[in-house]
C-alpha cells in the first residue's frame, strides 16, 4: 500500500518514523515505512493482506479499542508533528454539519454538545493520538486488528476526547460504499472497551460519551445526506448521553 504524505517534509516524515517506531515497540501493530522521499515524501506500508470491514463483531470492536488504549499510552509522552490550535468556535466538520442540519434540535446538539466538550477541556489529561481514526484506516484478519494506517495526521485532544471521537468514527469511511451505518451500541461498546484497558479513568467516561455524541451527531447528519441508514438523534442521545 503506498502512501503519499504531498503535506509533509522530511522533516515531519523522520518525526512520524519515530513515532511509529515507539509504536510498535509498544505492540501497536505499525506498518513499517520502508521508503521515503521528501518531494513529495513517499511511505510505503509493510502490510498489504487482511480483510477489511466496516461491519465490526464485538470482538473487532474490543480489539480496535485495545489497541487504541496502546496507542494513548505510548503517545501520551510523544510530541505530534504540529498542533493545531483548539478553536474557540465549531471546527469546520461540525461547522457544516450544524449548517447543513434539517432540524433544529439536531443543530443544537452539534452545537451545545461542543461548548459541554470546550468547557471540559481543562479538567482531564491532555494526549497526542491519530487525527483520522476510522473504518478504511484499520485492517483487521481473525477479529484482530492487522494495521493502522494513515498515521501523517497527529493531533492534541483531551483523552476523553480522543476515545469518544475514535468510537463514533470506527465505521466512518469518507466513501459511502465502504461506510456502516452508526450504530450507537458499538460506540458504547468502544468506550467500555477502551474503559477497561486502562485508556479512560472512571471520571472521565462522561466526557468521553459526550465526545461521542458530538461526533455522532455531525456523522448523522452526513450519513443522511449520503442516503445512509442512520439512527435518530433520540437513539443516539438515550445511548451516549454524557453519565457520571
Amino acid at each position: 500500500m503506498l502512501k503519499e504524505y504531498t503535506h509533509l517534509c522530511g522533516e515531519d516524515v523522520r518525526a512520524l518514523s519515530k513515532i511509529e517506531h515507539r509504536l510498535r515497540s509498544a505492540g501497536v501493530p505499525m506498518p513499517e515505512m520502508l521508503d521515503w522521499s521528501s518531494e513529495p515524501p513517499t511511505t510505503v506500508h509493510e502490510y498489504v493482506n487482511g480483510e477489511h470491514r466496516t461491519d465490526p463483531t464485538p470482538e473487532m470492536v474490543d480489539a480496535a479499542a485495545e489497541v487504541f488504549a496502546r496507542q494513548l499510552k505510548v503517545l501520551r509522552r510523544a510530541s505530534a508533528p504540529w498542533v493545531p490550535r483548539r478553536p474557540d468556535g465549531l471546527p469546520a466538520r461540525s461547522r457544516e454539519a450544524a449548517h447543513a442540519a434539517r432540524s433544529s434540535s439536531l443543530r443544537d446538539a452539534i452545537v451545545g454538545s461542543w461548548h459541554r466538550i470546550s468547557a471540559l477541556a481543562g479538567t482531564h489529561s491532555w494526549t497526542t493520538t491519530h487525527g483520522d481514526w476510522r473504518a478504511d484506516n484499520l485492517l483487521y484478519a481473525d477479529n484482530a486488528v492487522l494495521a493502522v494506517l494513515d498515521w501523517e495526521i497527529l493531533i492534541s485532544v483531551p483523552v476523553a476526547e480522543a476515545v469518544g471521537y475514535a468510537a463514533a468514527s470506527l465505521t466512518h469511511s469518507w466513501r459511502p460504499d465502504l461506510r456502516t451505518p452508526l450504530d450507537p451500541s458499538t460506540v458504547v461498546t468502544f468506550i467500555h472497551s477502551a474503559e477497561r484497558h486502562h485508556a479512560l479513568a472512571p471520571s472521565e467516561t462522561g466526557h468521553a460519551r459526550l465526545a461521542a455524541l458530538h461526533m455522532a451527531a455531525v456523522r448523522l447528519v452526513e450519513d443522511k445526506a449520503d442516503g445512509i441508514d442512520a439512527p435518530t438523534l433520540s437513539e443516539l442521545t438515550r445511548h451516549l448521553g454524557a453519565r457520571r
